[in-house]
C-alpha cells in the first residue's frame, strides 16, 4: 500500500491521538507508526484481531481512521463512521471494491485520495445522522428439522440459508450422542440443526464475529434448544474439548497461513474415530493441505459448484 499521500493528510492534521478502527489490513498501525508522531491506539469489533488491540484508549482522539471490511455491510460501516462524526475527523479506507463509495457518500467527505486499489476519504467533523441495521427473519426448514432464525445486515448469508450449508446438512450425519464442534457458526443453522434433531449429543459453536455468536445465541433460545455452548474464538484458540466431529462452512478467504493453522487445530481437538466434515467452493484447494495432516482425506459429495471433504 503506497502512504504518502495518507501520511501527509495526517500531518496536515496534526493529531496528538488516532484511532484505527478496523477489522482487515492491521499493518497499517506498523506502516505509519514511524512517520508519524502520533500515539496510535486500535480497536476492533472483532475477535480474530482482538489479540492486538489496545485496551486502553484515550477519551481526547483527535482522528479516527476507519478500515472498510469488505465483507462487512454498508450499513454497518454508515454505523461505525456515525458514531465518531460528531467529535472526530475521520479518514475512511477501503479497496475500491469495499463499497466504500457508497459508505462514505452519506457524510460528504472533503477530499479523496487513490492508492493503487486504495482509496481513501476525508471526512470532517458534523452531525451525525439517523441509520438502522436491518433486521430478517428466515425459516430453515431441512428434512424434519425447522428452525426460526433472526438475522441482520451484514452477517454471511443474512436474507437466507447460503447453499453450501443446505447442501452440507442435507448430506451428513452424524450419530445421536456425537460431541459436535460447528467452527465459524455464524448466526447458527450448522451447530442449532444438529442440537435440535438430536437433543443427545452436546454441540459447541464458536466464531471470531461478536455479532454472529450474540444471533447465535438469540437464535438457541428463539428454538428452544438447551443441548449447546456457543462461545467466542479466534479460529480454535478458546477450544479445550476434543470431538467426535467437528463441521463447517469455513471462510475460504483466509490467507493460507490461517487453513493450515485450523485444520492442524482440528485434528488435535478431534478424539481418536473423529471427523471433519467441511463443505467447500470447487476450486479451492483444501485436500492439499489437509493431506499432510490427516490419515484419510476423501470428498464424499458434489452438488454445482460446492463440495464435501470427510477428513479423518
Amino acid at each position: 500500500m503506497k502512504l504518502n499521500k495518507l501520511i501527509k493528510l495526517i500531518r496536515k492534521i496534526k493529531p496528538k491521538n488516532i484511532l484505527i478502527h478496523q477489522n482487515s489490513f492491521f499493518e497499517l498501525k506498523e506502516l505509519i507508526n514511524n512517520e508519524i508522531d502520533s500515539k496510535i491506539f486500535l480497536k476492533t469489533s472483532d475477535l480474530k484481531y482482538a489479540r492486538q488491540v489496545n485496551k486502553d484508549i484515550p477519551v481526547n482522539l483527535d482522528l479516527i481512521v476507519y478500515i472498510c471490511d469488505p465483507y462487512e455491510s454498508l450499513a454497518l460501516g454508515r454505523l461505525i463512521i456515525n458514531q465518531y462524526i460528531e467529535k472526530n475527523e475521520i479518514i475512511v479506507i477501503g479497496k475500491k471494491k469495499s463499497g466504500i463509495k457508497q459508505i462514505v457518500k452519506l457524510f460528504n467527505p472533503k477530499r479523496k485520495i487513490q492508492m493503487g486499489d486504495i482509496n481513501a476519504y476525508y471526512i470532517g467533523k458534523q452531525k451525525s445522522v439517523e441509520i438502522n441495521i436491518k433486521e430478517y427473519n428466515i425459516n430453515i426448514k431441512i428434512k424434519d428439522i425447522d428452525l426460526n432464525i433472526r438475522t441482520e445486515e451484514g452477517i454471511f448469508s443474512y436474507k437466507g440459508l447460503d447453499q453450501a450449508t443446505r447442501f452440507l446438512l442435507e448430506k451428513v450425519d452424524i450419530w445421536s450422542k456425537d460431541e459436535i464442534l460447528d467452527f465459524c457458526c455464524g448466526y447458527g443453522p450448522i451447530g442449532l440443526y444438529f442440537a435440535k434433531k438430536y437433543p443427545s449429543s452436546k454441540v459447541d459453536m464458536l466464531d471470531s464475529n461478536l455479532r454472529a455468536v450474540d444471533l447465535s445465541k438469540m437464535n438457541s433460545k428463539l428454538n428452544k434448544i438447551g443441548n449447546i455452548n456457543i462461545f467466542t474464538s479466534y479460529f480454535m484458540d478458546a477450544v479445550k474439548n476434543k470431538y467426535d466431529v467437528i463441521i463447517s462452512n469455513p471462510p475460504t478467504h483466509a490467507k493460507l497461513e490461517e487453513v493450515c493453522e485450523f485444520l492442524h487445530k482440528f485434528r488435535i481437538h478431534l478424539k481418536k474415530d473423529g471427523v471433519v466434515y467441511l463443505v467447500i467452493n470447487k476450486i479451492v484447494d483444501y485436500e492439499r493441505f489437509a493431506k499432510e495432516i490427516f490419515s484419510k482425506v476423501s470428498i464424499i459429495a458434489y452438488r454445482g459448484q460446492y463440495k464435501i471433504l470427510k477428513l479423518e
